[in-house]
């Protein structure tokens, strides 16, 4: 009996380090094309998403995305990594390099996989996760800079903004 006992014990240790943190993307839009800089010079909404490591070990984290309707969208392959104490920022709809003139995302950012766009859309939600239970391993942020053209004058004006991601939880 007292050997059952340590069994048990142990399997619900094993089953709470099972567990996993993730953040949500309530929302996010990003349609721009590739290089479009700031301000933008074509018409667009850029979309950038940052996550901070809050560790000092880099972390592997796994993104889902989801449709309006709620549709799981993938990506099959969906994991990528964040060193320790440092930031991602990626575009969930392009590629960008920063590595080109008015690119957005760098070599971590380029890491994490684009929104499939099997229904046509540059747009959704997404959650990304985590090992462990710590929610606060990870935060985060999603700028837009939406350009557009002045019909009046023929020039573009791009509009930025931010939101606060929500915590993540547990």
């Amino acid at each position: 009996m007292k050997k059952l006992g340590v069994f048990a014990v142990t399997m619900a240790l094993g089953a709470s380090a099972a567990f996993a943190a993730s953040l949500s993307v309530p929302w996010f839009v990003d349609n721009a094309p590739a290089a479009n800089k700031v301000p933008g010079v074509a018409a667009g909404v850029t979309g950038i998403v940052t996550l901070k490591n809050n560790t000092s070990d880099t972390m592997t984290l796994t993104i889902a995305y989801y449709a309006q309707d709620g549709t799981s969208l993938g990506p099959a392959v969906n994991s990528f990594t964040i060193s320790g104490n440092s930031s991602a920022a990626f575009r969930p709809g392009a590629d960008d390099p920063d590595t080109a003139a008015g690119g957005q995302e760098g070599v971590q950012g380029l890491a994490v996989p684009n929104r499939p766009t099997t229904d046509g859309k540059k747009n959704g939600a997404a959650v990304i996760s985590w090992p462990g239970s710590d929610a606060a391993a990870v935060q985060g942020m999603v700028t837009y800079f939406q350009t557009t053209i002045d019909p009046n004058r023929g020039d573009y004006n791009t509009l930025s903004y931010a939101y606060l991601l929500p915590p993540g939880v547990s």
